[in-house]
């Protein structure tokens, strides 16, 4: 995967995480609006420096 793409998948996430901010939302749902394995879900933490749960938090406290 290269940075354009892990771009585009951690936006995805992001966009999934503030559509869904007040459900529980597991690495399989990131994922797969990702598009990819859960695997791949370290990149938003590679990405941003935070998991996509702390991210969640942040968001949902706003």
């Amino acid at each position: 995967m290269n940075q354009v793409e892990a771009i585009r998948a951690v936006q995805k996430m992001q966009d999934y995480i503030e559509n869904h901010i007040y459900e529980e939302i597991t690495l399989k749902q990131l994922s797969n609006a990702a598009g990819y394995s859960s695997w791949h879900s370290a990149i938003f933490k590679e990405t941003t420096g935070r998991t996509p749960f702390h991210f969640q938090r942040m968001y949902h406290m706003l």
